[in-house]
């Protein structure tokens, strides 16, 4: 038996995919989210993964403020629910923000996830919704493995951290519909959020933490391409016929 039949029902979820950012640091002139991986851009890979969700209704892709390459638009398939291509803004929460408000079908979470992850994680998806319509939001994460160190202005350590209590953040985030208003007020502000869980924590809700995988890793770095590299080839050997538009 699946394990997910343990699960309740989802609630239905709207998707923004982020696809608007540089990523000058991987070193290439076009944007990580739009490079070939194992024959398909990156972007295309979260597009089809929330796009085969029974629970999805609708997505959102944000893409470049400039417009989405035209190279990238053979790759527009896989959703079997109404897709909006949004142009971003100078910030990722402007980006953010222009996917939440471009959403149209009636939902009761949002989940935002980068582009440039594009191995998320079926099962903590699917809890992740969950447990955002229990406490108004949440996140995929990982415990943190290693002992961690906090430094001081010395450049020596201040202190040890227990790291039973820390947690890497991931996408994707989720908001409740009931509180997109009040997350949308705080990301046009002149502050800046690293995330969307850092929205919801000053509203004061009680963010969830839903465990993720390692293989959901945001390619940042050339040692984070070839890995992803060698994930794509091996799901393309898994799945005859994935790389190929349709």
């Amino acid at each position: 038996m699946d394990p997910d039949d343990f699960i309740p029902p989802p609630p239905r979820v709207a998707v923004v995919i982020v696809a608007a950012g540089r990523g000058e640091r991987l070193g290439e002139l076009t944007p990580k989210q739009f490079l070939p991986l194992a024959g398909r851009p990156v972007f295309s890979y979260s597009l089809r993964f929330f796009g085969g969700l029974p629970f999805v209704v609708e997505i959102a892709l944000v893409h470049p403020p400039a417009g989405l390459p035209e190279a990238a638009r053979a790759h527009l398939e896989g959703p079997a629910v109404p897709l909006r291509l949004v142009a971003g803004g100078a910030r990722r929460q402007d980006s953010v923000a222009a996917g939440l408000r471009a959403l149209r079908a009636p939902f009761d979470v949002a989940l935002v996830h980068d582009a440039a992850r594009p191995f998320p994680d079926r099962r903590a998806t699917r809890l992740l919704a969950q447990r955002a319509m229990e406490t108004g939001g949440g996140l995929v994460a990982l415990p943190c493995p290693d002992t961690v160190k906090r430094a001081g202005n010395d450049g020596c350590v201040d202190a040890t951290l227990d790291r039973r209590t820390i947690w890497l953040a991931q996408t994707p985030q989720a908001i409740r519909a009931d509180y997109l208003g009040s997350a949308l007020a705080l990301m046009d502000s002149a502050e800046d959020w690293t995330d969307e869980a850092a929205v919801l924590e000053r509203l004061g809700l009680r963010v969830a933490l839903v465990a993720g995988s390692s293989a959901n890793f945001k390619i940042t770095t050339r040692e984070d391409w070839l890995r992803a590299e060698a994930l794509a080839d091996r799901e393309a050997l898994m799945r005859p016929g994935l790389n190929q538009p349709k």
